[in-house]
């Protein structure tokens, strides 16, 4: 039993503790108290600065940094990543954004295999940054912008 002050709750064993303090927990977590602000630096502050095949600054932040390396394949690929924007093979711009570059170069001996690491950035009048970065087989379709035909 669980006695506090006048109040009494029977049976109130460890169990029903754990479970009520992991409710108080949720509870607090879900407040929006300086969530915003947190998650506003976690997602802007650049983890490494890549220059890309024209000498222009992209940066990788820590959210899409940790976004990509949610991917096994793509552990220990940081330097294949930098290699790829420095010196692709191919460059295309997406067919849905024309602010997305995809860059293209092809890896031997990745995890995978024999695989063409793509690069994806955003380009904006003021910024680069990379979306995403993955391994595949062929490169994507889209309107190649380098090398020029």
């Amino acid at each position: 039993d669980l006695h506090v002050g006048v109040y009494h709750w029977p049976a109130f064993n460890v169990a029903d503790a754990a479970i009520t303090l992991g409710v108080a927990a949720l509870l607090i977590d879900a407040l929006p108290i300086g969530r915003r602000d947190r998650d506003r630096r976690r997602i802007g502050r650049p983890v490494k600065l890549f220059r890309d095949y024209q000498g222009q600054p992209v940066r990788l932040t820590r959210e899409r940094l940790d976004h990509i390396l949610d991917h096994p394949e793509m552990v220990h690929m940081v330097a294949a990543m930098e290699q790829t924007l420095a010196a692709p093979e191919l460059v295309v711009r997406s067919l849905t954004d024309e602010q997305v570059v995809l860059a293209y170069r092809f890896h031997r001996d990745t995890r995978m295999g024999d695989k063409w690491v793509c690069v994806v950035v955003k380009y904006t009048e003021t910024d680069a940054f990379i979306l995403t970065a993955y391994l595949t087989d062929k490169p994507k379709k889209g309107r190649q912008k380098w090398p020029t035909a």
